[in-house]
C-alpha cells in the first residue's frame, strides 16, 4: 500500500522570522493595510470646496417639533404663522406614524457657511459657520460662532471636530494616539454642501458608501446645553454605545438610550449604567465596516430609526468625531484600540477561575467556602475579598476582629497557588474620629487632607447646600459604605494619583494582595437630593454601626437642572455627586464634575494600576466597574451587579460582545448573579458559560445564600466538567490576550467578525467564538436539554473530536445538551496550544504543552502561540517571551510554511525568562482523512513517539516532552 505522509510542522525560532509574517498575519485577521505613513510634507493637500446641490429626501421621522404643546382647533394655521411647515404623518390605516405634524424647515435649524469662510492649513479644512437670522433655538444659548475642521489623520482615520473658536469651551481632557502623518490616499471622501443649506457627508471611495451623512433635518445643533448631531446609516447593523443593557448585539431602533457613568444594576433594558463609550461600528452592505467615535464625557443620548439613522445628543463640550474605516468588523476594533490604547496584557493566574461573594463576614467562613470547594475538586486560582475584610468600610484598612490572621492567611494561600484580589472603593471615611473613636486614627483620611486630594465646594456655593455637606478645607461630603460621610478624592490632580498609589503601597505592606477592584467609582453617593430618611442605606442591615441618614443637597441652578437632560432619569446628581464641583481636569485647569463625570472612574484607572505595580513588583491586575474609552489600557471590567435570573445571563454574552468593541476584552458577569437567590439549575448553567468569560468569577452579594460551586454536588460537578475545558485552552486563551495587546484584536469575538458574509451570523447573540477558532454555545433558557445551534460554513469539531454532520454550507442544527453539557466546537484549520488542566494555573503551567489540531476540509491547519512567565511586567518589550507557530499539512511533505519571531535562544539559558520552556508531549489530530500507525522521521526529536487513532482523533505521544527550537515529523 503506497504511503501518505502527513507532514506536522511545529516551528519556534528566530531564524525564519520573516517568513512567519504572511502566516501571522493570516491567522490573527489583520488585514495588513501595507501604507507607509507620509510626511505631512508630502502629503495630498486638503482643499476648499463645495459639493454640487442635492435634493434633500427627508423622512417623517427626521422631523423637528415646532409644536410640543396641546393640540388646539387651529393648530395648522398657527404652525405656519411660527414659520413651521403644517404636514400630518399617517401609515396607510389612516393612524398617526408618531412624528411632529409641525415641524421646522430645514433651514431654520441648519448653518450656511460664511462668505469667504473655508481656509486650509496643512491636511486640515476649516469651514466658518453662521446661523440663519430666523434659527431656532431649542434648548440654550446658542454658540456665538461655530469652526467646522475636517482633519485627515491619515489613510482610515479622520477627525471632523465642531468648535467655538471664540468661547472656550470643555473639551476631553483624554489624549488618543492621532496620528500626525496626513494622507496621500485616504479612503475615504468628505463631501461638504452648502445649498440650501450646510451639511457633509464622509464617502467610502471604493464603494462610494455614504458613511455619515448630516443632511437630516436638524443635523447639527449646537447650543451651550445642547448639542445634536444626526447621520443617515448605510444599514441597520449597528453595534456598540455603552454601558447599557439590551437583548441583543445589535442594536434595536426606535429607542433612545441615555448614556450617563451610574451606580445603577443594569436590570432593565436601555438604561444607562456604570460607563461611558460614546462609540459605535456600523458593517456595511459590502461586509466592509466602520467605526464613529464621539469623543465627549457629557451626559448624552442616542436614538436609532429605522431609516436607518442615528441621533447623537450630547449636553455639553463640543462635536469631536474621529472616522475609523476597516475591511472588517475585527478591523475596525483594531483601528479603535489603536486610537484609545491596547488592552492590557492579564497576568496568567487572573484567567483561572475566582471566587467570590460580599458576605464571608469573618475569615472562618472565607477558609470553609475555599476549603469546601477545594474538597469537591473545582479549580480555583483567585480569591477576592470585597468591603467585609475591611475596619468599618474603611478603605486601606482590615478589620482585625472579624478578620484577624488574614494577613498570615493570604500568605498562606499563595503558597498554594492561589492568588488575592481586594476592593478598594474611591470614597474615604470622613468621620472615623467621631463614629469610632477607640480605633486607630484613620490615617489615609488624615494624609488625604493634608496633601488636598478630595473634592471641595466652590466658596459661592457654600450657602447652598447644608453644612453637614461640608468638611474640613471645604471638601465635599456625601455617603457610601463607611457609617458617616465620605469624601471624594479628585484623581486628576498629580498629588493626588501619589497620595492614592502611597496608600495602596502601605496597604501592601502587611496585606500582600495580588490585585485590585475599584468599585463604586461612577462615583457613587447614596441618597443625593434627599434628607436620608428612611433611605435604604439608614435602614438596612448592609452597613454597620451608626448611620448617619444625611443625603448631600446640591446647589438649584443649570448644572444640576440643565435645560434639556439628553433622557438620562431623575436628576444628573442621583446617586453621585454635585454636578457644580470643580476638579482640576489638566494641570491648572477647572472643569466642572458636569463635564467630567463619566470620567471619574477612568481617571482611577491609571494611578490605580501603576499603584499595583508600585505594590508588587508584578504585572498588575485592576478590575473598574466604570470606564471610558481608553480604560483598557489599564483595567477589565464586569458587568456589575446582575440579577440571578436567566435574563441577566443571556445579557451577559451581549456585554461581553460590546466591551470587546470598546477594546476591554478582560470582562465577565458575576456568575450566578449578585442579586437575588440562583436556583440549582441557573448556577449549573451559569458556571458552563462563565467557564468562557475572560473574567471568570462566581460572586454575589451580602445577605443572600451562598452560590459557590461546592453549594450543591450538581454545580460542582458541572463547573469541574466545564473548568477543565477552560483550563486546558488557557495557552490559547493567552495568546488571544497577547494579540489584543500588541494587535487589538477582540478575545471574545461575535460570529459575524469570523464569517461576515453570513447573513444569519449577525443575529446570533447567545453564541460567541474565543478568537476565530473556539466556538460556544451555552444553554440560555431555564429547562433546556437541546438547543439550536448555527454552525458556519466551516468543518467543526465537538470537543471529543468528532466532526460535527451538517450540510455543506452553514447550518443550524439542533444539539442535545444536558446538563452537565455546554456546546464547545473547534473550527477546522486552526491549532490549538493547550495543557492538561490542573487545580490552578500553577499546577498547569508546570504541564507540557498539548497542540489540538482541527483539520479543515482542505486538511490543512495553522496555530500561534505566545508564552512567557506569566506574572513579568512589559515581558514583550523587555523581550521575555516566546512565540511560535504551528502548521499541519496532510498533502504537503515540503516545509515553506511561514515563520514567526521568536527570540528563544538568549545567553541566560535556552529561554529568556524563568520558567517552562515550550514543551510538547501530546498531539492530537481532529479529522485526519488517511489512516497512520507511526511515526517515519522527522527533526528535533527527543526520543520515539506513540501513534493512536480512536474515534476520529489521531495521538501522537512522545516519550519525552519536546523542547527544541523547532521539530518536525512525519506520519504514514
Amino acid at each position: 500500500m503506497a504511503s501518505t505522509v502527513l507532514l506536522f510542522a511545529i516551528l519556534i525560532g528566530a531564524a525564519l522570522s520573516a517568513l512567519a509574517e504572511p502566516f501571522r498575519d493570516r491567522i490573527r485577521g489583520n488585514i495588513r493595510r501595507s501604507l507607509v505613513p507620509q510626511d505631512l510634507s508630502q502629503a495630498a493637500k486638503a482643499t476648499c470646496g463645495f459639493r454640487r446641490p442635492e435634493t434633500i429626501v427627508d423622512h417623517d421621522s427626521d422631523r423637528i417639533d415646532c409644536w410640543p404643546g396641546p393640540y388646539i382647533p387651529d393648530i395648522a394655521s398657527q404652525c405656519r404663522a411660527k414659520g413651521c411647515i403644517w404636514k400630518p404623518s399617517t401609515r396607510p390605516d389612516g393612524s398617526s406614524t408618531g412624528a411632529p405634524w409641525c415641524f421646522y424647515p430645514a433651514e431654520r435649524v441648519a448653518f450656511q457657511v460664511a462668505p469667504g469662510g473655508c481656509s486650509v492649513v496643512n491636511n486640515t479644512v476649516q469651514y466658518r459657520l453662521v446661523r440663519p437670522g430666523n434659527a431656532h433655538t431649542f434648548y440654550s444659548t446658542p454658540w456665538s460662532a461655530v469652526t467646522l475642521a475636517v482633519e485627515e489623520l491619515d489613510e482610515r482615520k479622520l477627525r471632523i471636530k465642531l468648535y467655538n473658536p471664540e468661547a472656550s469651551r470643555y473639551e476631553v481632557p483624554v489624549s488618543l494616539n492621532k496620528p500626525t502623518t496626513g494622507s496621500t490616499n485616504p479612503l475615504y471622501e468628505v463631501r461638504v454642501f452648502n445649498d440650501p443649506f450646510f451639511y457633509f457627508k464622509v464617502i467610502r471611495k471604493s464603494t462610494a458608501a455614504v458613511l455619515f451623512d448630516t443632511s437630516l433635518y436638524g443635523g447639527i445643533v449646537l447650543e451651550d446645553q445642547y448639542l445634536q448631531v444626526k447621520t443617515r446609516l448605510p444599514t441597520t447593523k449597528i453595534y456598540g454605545f455603552g454601558e447599557t443593557r439590551h437583548a441583543t448585539f445589535r442594536l434595536p431602533t426606535d429607542v433612545s438610550t441615555p448614556m450617563w457613568a451610574k451606580d445603577e444594576p443594569p436590570s432593565y433594558e436601555n438604561g444607562n449604567f456604570y460607563g461611558f463609550h460614546p462609540y459605535y461600528m456600523v458593517v456595511e452592505d459590502d461586509t466592509k465596516a466602520h467605526g464613529v467615535l464621539l469623543l465627549t464625557s457629557n451626559g448624552m443620548e442616542t436614538r436609532r430609526s429605522n431609516i436607518p439613522s442615528l441621533t447623537m445628543k450630547t449636553i455639553g463640550g463640543i462635536l469631536d468625531l474621529y472616522f475609523l474605516l476597516g475591511e472588517s468588523a475585527e478591523d475596525v476594533t483594531t483601528l479603535y484600540t489603536e486610537l484609545v490604547g491596547r488592552p492590557f496584557l492579564p497576568p496568567y493566574w487572573s484567567l483561572g477561575f475566582q471566587l467570590s461573594r460580599w458576605g464571608y463576614d469573618n475569615l472562618s467562613n472565607l477558609k470553609r467556602i475555599i476549603n469546601r470547594n477545594r474538597a469537591a475538586g473545582v479549580p480555583q486560582d483567585v480569591q477576592t475579598l470585597d468591603i467585609d475584610y475591611m475596619r468599618n468600610r474603611q478603605d486601606f484598612t482590615v478589620d482585625y476582629e472579624a478578620f484577624a490572621g488574614l494577613e498570615e492567611y493570604v500568605k498562606e494561600l499563595k503558597r498554594e497557588g492561589i492568588r488575592v484580589v481586594i476592593i478598594l472603593d474611591p470614597a474615604i471615611h470622613a468621620d472615623s474620629a467621631t463614629k469610632h473613636p477607640h480605633d486607630p486614627p484613620y490615617l489615609s483620611y488624615n494624609r488625604g487632607l493634608e496633601q488636598d486630594v478630595y473634592i471641595k465646594w466652590k466658596a459661592e456655593d457654600l450657602s447652598k447646600t447644608d453644612p453637614i455637606n461640608i468638611g474640613p478645607n471645604n471638601i465635599l461630603l456625601g455617603k457610601v459604605w463607611p457609617d458617616g460621610r465620605a469624601c471624594f478624592p479628585d484623581f486628576f490632580t498629580a498629588r493626588t494619583r501619589r497620595w492614592w498609589i502611597e496608600e495602596v503601597k502601605r496597604q501592601y505592606e502587611t496585606l500582600k494582595f495580588d490585585g485590585l477592584w475599584i468599585d463604586m467609582n461612577e462615583p457613587a453617593s447614596f441618597g443625593t437630593n434627599s434628607d436620608g430618611t428612611g433611605q435604604w442605606f439608614c435602614t438596612s442591615g448592609d452597613l454597620p454601626g451608626n448611620h448617619s441618614c444625611i443625603g448631600l443637597k446640591c446647589p438649584q441652578n443649570n448644572l444640576e437642572n440643565p435645560p434639556y437632560q439628553a433622557y438620562i432619569p431623575n436628576k444628573l446628581s442621583d446617586k453621585t455627586i454635585c454636578m457644580s464641583m470643580e476638579q482640576e481636569c489638566r494641570p491648572g485647569q477647572m472643569c466642572k464634575h458636569y463635564d467630567v463625570h463619566n470620567l471619574y472612574g477612568w481617571s482611577q484607572s491609571e494611578p490605580t494600576y501603576e499603584a499595583n505595580l508600585q505594590a508588587t513588583g508584578s504585572r498588575p491586575f485592576v478590575i473598574s466597574r466604570s470606564t471610558y474609552p481608553g480604560a483598557g489600557k489599564y483595567v477589565g471590567h464586569w458587568l456589575g451587579d446582575n440579577g440571578a435570573d436567566w435574563g441577566a445571563l443571556r445579557y451577559s454574552i451581549v456585554g461581553m460582545l460590546e466591551f470587546n468593541l470598546f477594546g476591554i476584552p478582560y470582562i465577565g458577569a458575576d456568575i450566578c448573579g449578585f442579586f437575588m437567590v440562583p436556583t440549582e439549575e441557573l448556577c449549573a448553567r451559569w458556571m458552563q458559560l462563565g467557564a468562557f468569560y475572560p473574567y471568570s468569577r462566581n460572586h454575589n452579594g451580602n445577605h443572600f445564600p451562598d452560590q459557590d460551586p461546592a453549594q450543591w454536588p450538581l454545580v460542582a460537578d458541572v463547573s469541574k466538567k466545564a473548568l477543565a475545558i477552560r483550563y486546558r485552552l488557557l495557552p490559547y486563551l493567552y495568546t488571544l490576550f497577547y494579540e489584543a495587546h500588541v494587535y487589538g484584536q477582540t478575545v471574545i469575538r461575535p460570529l459575524h467578525h469570523e464569517f461576515k458574509h453570513e447573513e444569519a451570523a449577525y443575529d446570533i447573540q447567545t453564541q460567541f467564538l474565543w478568537g476565530e477558532g473556539l466556538m460556544i454555545a451555552p444553554v440560555v433558557y431555564e429547562g433546556q436539554r437541546q438547543r439550536e445551534v448555527y454552525f458556519p460554513d466551516a468543518v467543526w469539531y465537538d470537543l471529543y473530536g468528532q466532526k460535527v454532520a451538517k450540510p455543506a454550507g452553514p447550518a443550524t442544527l439542533m444539539v442535545p445538551m444536558p446538563i452537565d453539557h455546554i456546546g464547545v466546537y473547534y473550527q477546522g484549520g486552526v491549532v490549538f496550544p493547550a495543557q492538561a488542566p490542573g487545580l490552578n494555573t500553577v499546577q498547569t503551567r508546570n504541564n507540557p504543552f498539548q497542540f489540538i489540531v482541527a483539520l479543515n476540509s482542505r486538511q490543512k491547519a495553522e496555530g500561534y502561540v505566545y508564552w512567557d512567565d506569566g506574572d513579568s511586567i512589559n515581558p514583550i518589550q523587555n523581550g521575555k517571551y516566546i512565540d511560535g507557530y504551528i502548521s499541519c499539512n496532510v498533502t504537503n511533505p515540503l516545509f515553506g510554511a511561514p515563520f514567526v519571531h521568536v527570540n528563544y535562544i538568549s545567553e541566560t539559558g535556552p529561554v529568556p525568562f524563568d520558567g517552562d520552556d515550550i514543551r510538547v508531549n501530546q498531539i492530537f489530530i481532529y479529522g485526519l482523512d488517511i489512516p497512520v500507525n507511526r511515526v517515519r522521521g522527522g527533526y528535533g526529536l527527543e526520543g520515539p513517539a506513540r501513534v493512536s487513532q480512536i474515534g476520529g482523533v489521531t495521538t501522537v505521544t512522545f516519550s519525552a516532552p519536546l523542547s527544541a527550537a523547532s521539530f518536525g515529523l512525519f506520519l504514514d
